[in-house]
């Protein structure tokens, strides 16, 4: 996603959250974990892939499988078992065996060169991030090798007008008196809500992550359902569903 993993991305308000459910070999160094669709690590029964850890000196060797077929997903090199940073190259494949992505970090300098492909093994997408400057190169074709126009390679899910907007709306909707109404001693209360921004901009699969009490998550989830339509995540040219996790701390004196 964390950072083709879904996840596995960008900004403290809207960071993404690894739930540890793993199994750890201690004999082989390896450990084992489950992830979801979109890569947000969960149990086994709930899992479409599992990925294999195994700790090489500094670094983990990382071999992701589709759960049920057993078919290779990916291939990797990260610093931790959290896919935290890459190193050197990540190929991820289709379920047909198919090549569908192949990510390179340089490791002179941390460019980052994206190749995408269609399942028919076409290019997609290409991308090429310079680390200095913060800015890409990108490139999008249709199936039959066309280049598209004003292609988006990746784009986040935003609410209207950016982080700043979203924090101000947060500020101004909440009600901090809430676990004061409910009788809550005094103290620090720090609560987190899961979302989902799906293809549309709406929102749905609004949950609490924390248990807090006294209202606090249900104040939270109240602000975050009333919030609107969000501008959808993008990657590669095309609309898809984004994970992300609101905290909040409500201070009791």
């Amino acid at each position: 996603m964390k950072c083709f993993f879904c996840s596995v991305r960008k900004n403290l308000v809207l960071s993404a959250l690894l739930i540890f459910s793993c199994y750890a070999n201690a004999q082989n160094n390896t450990v084992i974990k489950y992830y979801d669709a979109s890569w947000r690590n969960v149990p086994m029964d709930s899992a479409e892939y599992y990925t294999e850890f195994k700790k090489i000196n500094d670094y983990y060797d990382c071999t992701s499988y589709f759960l049920k077929s057993k078919k290779l997903k990916s291939i990797s090199t990260f610093t931790d078992n959290l896919f935290t940073k890459q190193i050197g190259l990540l190929k991820r494949y289709y379920e047909s065996g198919v090549l569908e992505d192949s990510v390179l970090v340089l490791e002179k300098n941390n460019d980052v060169i994206n190749f995408h492909y269609y399942p028919n093994g076409k290019l997609w997408a290409y991308r090429y991030f310079d680390a200095k400057t913060k800015k890409s190169k990108v490139k999008g074709y249709d199936e039959k090798g066309n280049e598209i126009e004003e292609f988006i390679f990746e784009r986040e899910a935003s609410y209207p007008d950016g982080d700043k907007a979203w924090i101000a709306y947060l500020s101004e909707n909440i009600n901090t008196q809430a676990p004061v109404k409910n009788k809550a001693p005094a103290g620090s209360y720090t609560v987190i809500v899961n979302f989902v921004v799906d293809v549309n901009g709406k929102l749905k699969e609004i949950a609490p992550e924390t248990n807090a009490g006294f209202g606090t998550e249900q104040e939270l989830m109240r602000v975050i359902r009333k919030s609107g339509k969000w501008i959808p995540a993008v990657l590669y040219g095309v609309p898809v569903n984004a994970y992300r996790r609101q905290p909040m701390t409500f201070v009791v004196k």
